[in-house]
């Protein structure tokens, strides 16, 4: 039985380079699932993790698959189809109202993770202004899209009032430099790739108008309870 406490303990180390023993002789496989390609440097400390020899270290084989978006990751692993995976901390909010067993079990970060980043020249200073424009999202699966739609509520709209597009984690900001979209549900990868085009930004916050949260590990109930 995959040991929870161990799986965070090693991915916490990562971020506070700390280190482990030499681990037990045969390692429990598991597979963690991420919302998005591993790649991004918003899931470096679990590839720290690995790479560094911390689950090893602690007895665990883990595999990285991925998903389509933090709410796909929570539902996947609420009904067994891997052991953890990672996603926003409000996933497991949005999934157990639909009877799926999933929890978050360890935060990485305080706040709101997802930040709506308009372009400069839309003119475009709170979430009203998006109504009738057109916004990237990586899909709508993932939770970042639900925290979009958080914003909008707040601001007295529903998603379909604007054109909400699903397109991707790599052409998110993508839409923005071409001018295809006003803005993004993005995440902090996603902004340098923008600055970088001299495209100019205006950042506003989700925490502002909206209780979102910050990156989190998310567990099965079976799981925590063994």
């Amino acid at each position: 039985m995959i040991r929870l406490h161990t799986f965070c303990a090693a991915a916490l180390a990562a971020g506070l380079t700390a280190g482990f023993g030499a681990g037990p002789a045969s390692a429990e496989k598991m597979t963690y699932l991420f919302p998005a390609p591993p790649i991004l440097p918003s899931f470096g400390p679990l590839q720290l993790a690995k790479q560094r020899g911390y689950f090893k270290a602690a007895g665990l084989e883990v595999a990285f698959a991925t998903a389509k978006g933090g709410v796909d990751v929570a539902k996947q692993v609420g009904v067994g189809n891997a052991e953890m995976g990672g996603g926003l901390a409000d996933s497991p909010i949005i999934v157990r109202a639909q009877g799926i067993p999933v929890r978050s079990v360890v935060a990485f970060g305080g706040r709101g993770f997802m930040q709506l980043v308009v372009r400069e020249d839309s003119g475009i200073t709170t979430p009203a202004g998006l109504k009738g424009k057109n916004v990237s999202v990586m899909s709508y699966q993932d939770t970042t899209y639900y925290a979009l739609r958080g914003m909008l509520a707040a601001a007295g709209l529903k998603v379909q009032d604007i054109n909400a597009m699903a397109v991707g984690p790599r052409a998110v900001p993508g839409m923005v430099i071409q001018g295809k979209a006003v803005g993004c549900a993005c995440v902090p990868d996603w902004i340098p790739p923008i600055q970088g085009a001299k495209i100019k930004i205006r950042i506003i916050k989700s925490e502002d108008y909206f209780p979102h949260m910050a990156q989190a590990s998310l567990a099965s109930d079976k799981l925590i309870a063994a």
